[in-house]
């Protein structure tokens, strides 16, 4: 893909940018770093009806849903793409009929001739339906001034407005499981952004009400059907299951097979993304060059592993870099600078903490060393390491000492 190349990219010698804020798909799968546990839950929940991915957003699960989707191809299974398109949470059915409609007529999913499936047809209904409503909604008309602005547009006469209006989210509804009835092989269906309904919504409770609905739905209609769907959730729905209901388990099982967390990175993880970014655009390892490693500490102290925090804040600092100095790498100083630049908060205190635990190994809070060190007392240290193990920044696991028992943190395969 050509780009323009900016003052940024010609100082550091990259035709694109290796932290822009992208999905990863098709050959940027590439890039794709870890998520192995995630992708196998993944991949074994489809034998359930409807599973779903949850986190903050731009953590990465559009990506790890596109390589699941790439994977599940490899095995030989179709599978059907759907953004959700933004502008309606009462259109969601008929544009997952709209995709299984057009993947029928690229030949992608298959379905018995007995059927007797009208593809264009129906497709071209469907398609016309969407519109028909998007147009009512938007203009909070109904009859010839909705339709008038639709005609202009697609040219559907006066005639065909009655039958768009009966071609509503129960009919097409109807229709996705008759196909699923009647397919050939299986095929998976995977909705990305479902997330999105909140903001439509723009109510908690509505949009609680929403997904629970929808799941219920596909639950109830499509168990048994070879048609599994795979959707992604905001974190505030998987948080308030749990806190309706007792147990992780129990409350997934209400309405998911299976509802799996896309966690930011850990330290170790957001290296590897970086190296790979960098290696893909310079041909070679450049890595510890272009970064100090108290300024990547500073980086993941800032960030907390999230991706998308981190690859905007390594862009500034890029671009700091490039206007200030005609060396190409990142400093403390420099970082510093970027974080504060980006909103974001560094305490200099976790910087310690991961410096002194990628020099030393494990260890726990009463260590006298540690504590002096990073300049905190023991009280102080053990709550901030366990809020870091809590972030998902730092591993803790159980020492026994003679008869005591103490928890040690440590930084996964921490690289040097």
């Amino acid at each position: 893909m050509k780009t323009i190349i900016t003052p940024v990219l010609r100082f550091w010698g990259f035709k694109r940018h290796p932290f822009d804020d992208r999905v990863l798909s098709n050959t940027d799968l590439d890039l794709f770093v870890d998520r192995k546990t995630e992708i196998r839950r993944l991949r074994n929940a489809l034998s359930n009806p409807l599973s779903g991915v949850f986190g903050a957003q731009g953590v990465g699960k559009s990506s790890m849903l596109n390589k699941l989707s790439t994977l599940t191809r490899k095995e030989g299974y179709a599978v059907v793409d759907i953004q959700m398109s933004g502008t309606s949470e009462n259109l969601l059915y008929r544009e997952v009929l709209a995709s299984i409609l057009r993947e029928i007529k690229a030949g992608k999913v298959q379905v018995l001739a007995r059927m007797k499936l009208k593809v264009d047809q129906e497709l071209g209904r469907v398609e016309n339906s969407i519109q028909y409503t998007s147009a009512v909604e938007a203009t909070g008309e109904t009859g010839w001034k909705a339709l008038l602005s639709l005609s202009l547009k697609t040219g559907i006469t006066q005639t065909e407005e009655h039958s768009l209006q009966k071609y509503t989210e129960k009919t097409a509804l109807a229709l996705i499981k008759k196909i699923a009835l009647h397919k050939k092989e299986p095929f998976v269906v995977i909705i990305d952004n479902l997330e999105r309904a909140k903001f439509l919504i723009n109510n908690e409770d509505a949009y609680f009400q929403f997904i629970t609905k929808f799941a219920q739905t596909i639950d109830g209609l499509f168990s048994g059907a070879g048609v599994p769907f795979v959707v992604t959730l905001d974190q505030s729905f998987a948080d308030r299951i749990d806190n309706h209901l007792p147990g992780v388990e129990e409350a997934y099982s209400f309405c998911f097979g299976q509802l799996i967390e896309v966690s930011v990175f850990s330290p170790s993880d957001l290296y590897e993304i970086i190296a790979r970014r960098l290696d893909c655009q310079n041909g070679a390892d450049m890595i510890d060059s272009f970064i100090k490693k108290d300024a990547f500490w500073a980086l993941v102290a800032a960030t907390g592993g999230h991706p998308r925090r981190a690859f905007a804040v390594l862009r500034e600092a890029m671009e700091l870099v490039s206007e200030k100095t005609t060396q190409k790498t990142i400093s403390l100083e420099c970082m510093c600078t970027a974080v504060e630049q980006c909103g974001e908060k560094l305490d200099q205190k976790d910087v310690l903490i991961f410096q002194f635990l990628e020099k030393t190994g494990a260890h726990s809070s009463s260590d006298q060393t540690f504590i002096k060190d990073v300049g905190l007392s023991r009280a102080q240290l053990h709550k901030r390491l366990l809020e870091l193990h809590k972030k998902g920044m730092l591993c803790v696991e159980e020492e026994v000492v003679g008869k005591s028992k103490r928890d040690t943190y440590f930084i996964k395969e921490s690289r040097g």
